[in-house]
């Protein structure tokens, strides 16, 4: 999305001892077309990647957010997203049922929760694009017509639905991570839905 793309430059120029990368913006159109390009080239390059594959391999390369000082690249082996995905299957009743909602940015650790959990155990994602992410009318649409049944966000988010008058459909198991709980908020939710977990620090022990 063109709102990220000033965040790359930040990103690239902060990392001239461990990237070599162009010191421009880099537009996220511009690296799709170039994975693209990339796969025309060497149409084996993806079964030859799953094939070396092991539980060392790099996973995925995240940004810390900066909470705690200048954002710093985090290398993710295949062995800690998957202790993790595993952790959360057996910690929640998640099943070929369900239909999980994804609305965190894919730039956040937690967003392998969202997308990569569903696909292990059979459930349905649903992802939702920025816009409606940010607005709680639109979002609590989307809820109910996609009939989802698990979700997780912030409590920002949480807050924005409730304050907005939403009323959590029957049934749904909500996360809620990211930021700090208020009490009052905990108690909100936790009257409203079937299963409320604080999953605050759930990604930072393996992610």
């Amino acid at each position: 999305p063109p709102e990220f793309d000033e965040q790359v430059h930040t990103i690239v120029v902060f990392d001239t001892t461990g990237l070599t990368l162009d010191d421009r913006i880099i537009s996220f159109q511009h690296l799709k077309e170039a994975g693209e390009r990339y796969l025309a080239e060497h149409p084996t390059a993806v079964d030859d990647a799953i094939a070396s594959t092991s539980r060392d391999s790099l996973s995925t390369l995240i940004y810390t957010s900066g909470t705690t000082g200048r954002p710093k690249g985090v290398l993710v082996p295949h062995a800690a997203v998957t202790n993790f995905l595993a952790a959360m299957a057996a910690a929640l009743p998640i099943g070929p049922s369900d239909r999980v909602l994804a609305l965190t940015t894919l730039s956040f650790d937690i967003a392998a929760l969202e997308l990569l959990l569903p696909l292990v155990t059979g459930a349905s994602v649903f992802v939702v694009d920025r816009t409606t992410a940010r607005d709680p009318r639109a979002l609590a649409d989307a809820i109910a017509a996609q009939g989802i049944t698990l979700m997780q966000a912030t409590p920002s988010t949480y807050r924005m639905l409730l304050d907005d008058g939403w009323v959590p459909p029957a049934g749904l198991k909500a996360l809620c991570g990211g930021e700090a709980l208020p009490a009052e908020l905990a108690a909100r939710l936790h009257r409203g839905v079937a299963l409320f977990c604080n999953d605050t620090a759930t990604t930072e022990t393996t992610i």
